[in-house]
């Protein structure tokens, strides 16, 4: 028999209390009233017993097959033998049916015929999801509370008795090994989640999604299932879709035509277009919504009578009507507060339906708290209703930025009858394994103790990040369950006892990047008040020391060494590991980090000479970044989000963080300065390379003065501002505009008010080589100083195809730089074959009330 997994909350009645990794049981242990010999299913080569299914499982083929896979394909693997068919039992009792005597029955979905008081009993304390197997001599009994709890209980069934290890997504991650003999070990076991919804997206899906039992068609998808995410509650953003444009948009459908239900933006009604749910909400306020909301939520019920819940969450990034701010009420995160307008239609919906079909007072409705409707409204929200908390709970690393988090959790849990949480634990985006369980373990304590209910997480689940996937998901079904623990068990099933150890000290090191380095880096404090901490600025890399890389390699190789002696899939699941720390490498090696030179002849010299030496390697990581991430993404099993330079953690290899610092020195004419000219003329002439000798002749010439500004209207004076794109992001207290009221030296500065992720845009002409973007920019203190000020740029080839994007690193938090003019200054370099740039100067998230500037934007190239 192989030993119980540690991270299921689990009672095995008639046994010793079995300790999880996070402590005794609190549940009490009731006394088997059977034999304690093992009740033996396959052995001497012949199989001993037989499987009987619930007749609804039989009527669904999907959900049939599913549980097939396990009970009679896998165990036929693992034995050699054929299984037994899945027969369907339509009796009560033993006598319904000549049972063969002298075999096991193995009930899956149903209770075994003349259940024990105690067994009908245990039946009654399952959640949906949570499961039950009682074995005793003639029968073994696999139950949930629903479908899903007993495709749960099959998975614990093959994993406890039949020591089937579900591991990865990797075509080796399922783990077993050839058995003569399965028994069982007589008792009863109980299991149930601590969270009611688990998810980390998109694995599996979560809502209508998960209706489909389909789910062996991914890999990822299957891995999900065998880690029982299941998540029950449909949350997407949602009522773009109860009032489409297609029918309430649409002049020529007189009969539903309601313009009244869309924003008003400048004073005119905006139609989105059909399909959208994002950039703009219904008017809340327009008693009509109210009403075919009612229509809309009972037509879906009586279309889907299966389904037990909907979503009325709001649709994505804002956008509300204009006539329904009210700019006395901002809410705690800096943005215009619209809970009470919304909440206020959401009950009236829900309670409306209620009213009009009272079969549907158990149905339940799902609510996204971020942005607009981040904080509670003034009153009591309706109890069939169930907000989703959003925000990302890494910044519970800092004790007083999770008090205020905690608060504000108990400020909804006074007002609504369920709480869910909406949090972001990526994952594949990132370019290092960002390992965070140990955090996530206090954290899902917490909320459970506030009242949460459902977790979902959007995590992109890498296996670059090793036991990461597993064991969070093993947290949010027993919230007790020992992360440290737990991990070292997963790496002993991937790699064996032997390649353990060196697995966890590998992964410990990046425990230590993200629990205990990275909160003291500007990347933290940057994205703490953030909804997800922003994965598009790759400065979280300075965390990381390319120093330790030697040591970490040697880990892995000789890791994947040792499991190779434990057996080729074990080796194989490592490589996977060892082939994720290849790209890890890469990107730490190529990224252009920002560098602290000391203001001396000496220090600008050694850092530029070590800067030049090193420009090719920097290029040759930077492209063996995507290279390495090209592959990886290409594998079915893992998260297509690898491709994190797709989302803005591109850049080419080439750091001129000490060519700037140089050359602004050398400009300065201070002491050396001519030495440090001419070193680099010697590089220019002798230099075997040509990259090297490129940033040499680089620093002369933007010592020398030869930047030009390739933009237009740098300090805006063009009233119409024709040069310019102006995006906002958010509602502005003020329409954007060129003023002279802050002006750092006679010339016109472009000032906003509010509006999250707004600012500028200019498309310009570029060459291959050096890209400076520097601007002048001012922001006031008052009422509170939040945000970033995030230049960066897209570049396009010259049939207009991106050919590279991001962030020119982080973003310059507004709150450290306020009432007074600051300059920043990004660097990079114009990929080969690019002929323009899309240059963004972006304010994230400032509060409503913030008020910036902007003057002297100027993108500058040598000419």
């Amino acid at each position: 028999m192989t030993t119980p997994r540690t991270s299921r909350r689990t009672l095995l009645a008639g046994m010793a209390a079995v300790p999880l990794a996070g402590g005794l049981f609190t549940q009490t242990f009731r006394p088997a009233a059977h034999a304690a010999e093992p009740v033996v299913l396959v052995s001497d080569g012949q199989v001993r017993f037989q499987h009987w299914m619930a007749e609804t499982f039989r009527e669904d083929a999907q959900y049939y097959k599913a549980l097939s896979i396990e009970l009679k394909n896998l165990g036929g693997r693992i034995t050699g033998l054929t299984m037994p068919p899945n027969n369907v039992f339509r009796g009560e009792t033993w006598d319904d049916y000549p049972f063969n005597p002298d075999q096991v029955h193995v009930f899956v979905g149903r209770l075994a015929p003349e259940p024990r008081p105690e067994l009908v009993a245990a039946a009654e304390t399952l959640d949906n999801d949570g499961f039950l197997i009682d074995v005793t001599p003639r029968a073994i009994t696999i139950l949930g509370g629903s479908p899903w709890g007993t495709r749960f209980g099959v998975y614990e069934f093959m994993e406890r008795y039949w020591g089937v290890s579900y591991l990865m997504s990797s075509p080796d991650g399922t783990d077993f090994e050839h058995r003569d003999t399965i028994s069982c070990e007589p008792g009863l076991l109980i299991s149930n989640p601590t969270f009611a919804g688990r998810s980390m997206y998109p694995d599996p899906p979560s809502g209508e999604a998960t209706e489909r039992w389909d789910f062996y068609y991914s890999p990822r998808y299957t891995w999900g299932m065998h880690a029982r995410m299941h998540h029950p509650i449909f949350q997407n953003h949602y009522v773009g879709k109860l009032f489409d444009s297609a029918i309430y948009g649409d002049p020529a459908k007189p009969e539903t035509y309601h313009p009244e239900f869309y924003p008003i933006r400048n004073g005119e009604t905006v139609i989105p277009r059909s399909g959208s749910v994002s950039a703009w909400q219904p008017r809340f306020t327009e008693p009509g919504l109210v009403t075919e909301g009612i229509k809309q939520v009972i037509a879906y019920f009586d279309a889907n009578p299966q389904r037990d819940n909907m979503s009325l969450a709001v649709n994505d990034s804002g956008g509300y009507s204009e006539d329904e701010v009210d700019r006395t009420k901002i809410n705690s995160v800096g943005i215009y507060d619209h809970s009470d307008n919304y909440f206020t239609w959401a009950n009236a919906v829900v309670a409306g339906v209620v009213a009009e079909r009272p079969e549907y007072a158990s149905k339940k409705f799902s609510a996204i708290a971020y942005r607009e409707t981040n904080d509670p409204p003034a009153f009591d929200v309706h109890p069939q209703i169930v907000p989703y908390l959003v925000k990302e709970t890494t910044g519970w690393l800092d004790p007083e930025f999770k008090a205020g988090q905690l608060a504000w959790i108990q400020q909804w849990a006074d007002r609504a009858n369920e709480l869910a949480y909406y949090d972001y634990s990526y994952g594949a985006v990132y370019t290092a394994p960002r390992m965070l369980a140990p955090h996530l373990s206090e954290v899902y304590k917490t909320l459970k103790g506030l009242g949460v209910n459902y977790i979902f997480t959007e995590t992109g689940v890498s296996f670059g990040e090793g036991p990461k996937g597993n064991t969070l998901a093993a947290m949010m079904w027993d919230v007790d369950t020992d992360p440290v623990a737990f991990q070292q068990e997963w790496l002993t099933k991937v790699a064996g006892p032997a390649a353990e150890p060196l697995l966890t000290e590998y992964f410990s090191y990046w425990e230590d990047v993200w629990l205990r380095r990275m909160p003291q880096h500007e990347f933290f404090a940057s994205s703490v008040q953030q909804t997800y901490f922003n994965f598009n600025d790759g400065s979280y890399l300075e965390c990381v020391d390319p120093l330790d890389f030697p040591r970490l390699r040697t880990l892995l190789t000789r890791a994947v060494t040792l499991a190779g002696r434990e057996s080729p899939e074990a080796q194989a699941r490592v490589q996977v590991i060892a082939d994720y720390f290849d790209y890890y490498e890469a990107a730490a090696n190529s990224y252009p980090r920002d560098l602290e030179i000391a203001q001396n002849p000496a220090a600008m010299r050694k850092t530029f000479l070590a800067a030049a030496a090193k420009v090719d390697h920097g290029v040759t990581e930077a492209e063996r970044k995507i290279d390495v991430g090209t592959t990886l993404a290409g594998r079915s099993f893992q998260h297509p989000f690898t491709k994190a330079w797709e989302r803005g953690q591109w850049w080419t290899g080439w750091n001129y963080s000490a060519l700037w610092q140089t050359a602004q020195y050398m400009l300065a004419e201070r002491p050396g300065w001519q030495g440090i000219r001419d070193e680099a003329l010697e590089l220019v002439e002798t230099s075997d390379s040509a990259r090297t000798r490129e940033y040499a002749q680089t620093l002369l010439d933007v010592a020398a003065g030869r930047l030009v500004n390739v933009g237009e209207d740098p300090t805006f004076d063009d009233p119409d501002l024709a040069a310019w794109t102006v995006d906002i992001g958010g509602l502005l207290r003020e329409e954007p505009r060129a003023v002279l009221d802050h002006s750092i030296d006679g010339t016109k500065a472009i000032k906003m008010t509010g509006g999250a992720n707004s600012g500028v845009r200019q498309t310009v002409p570029v060459t291959e080589g050096l890209l400076v973007q520097s601007v002048d920019f001012w922001a006031d203190s008052s009422p509170v100083a939040q945000g970033l000020m995030a230049p960066w740029w897209n570049f396009y080839d010259a049939d207009g195809a991106v050919i590279g994007w991001g962030l020119a690193g982080q973003g310059q938090r507004i709150h450290r730089i306020t009432d007074r003019w600051h300059r920043i200054i990004r660097c990079e370099r114009v990929p080969e074959g690019a002929a323009t740039a899309m240059v963004h100067l972006t304010f994230r998230q400032p509060h409503a009330d913030n008020t910036f500037y902007m003057s002297h934007a100027e993108f500058l190239q040598v000419r």
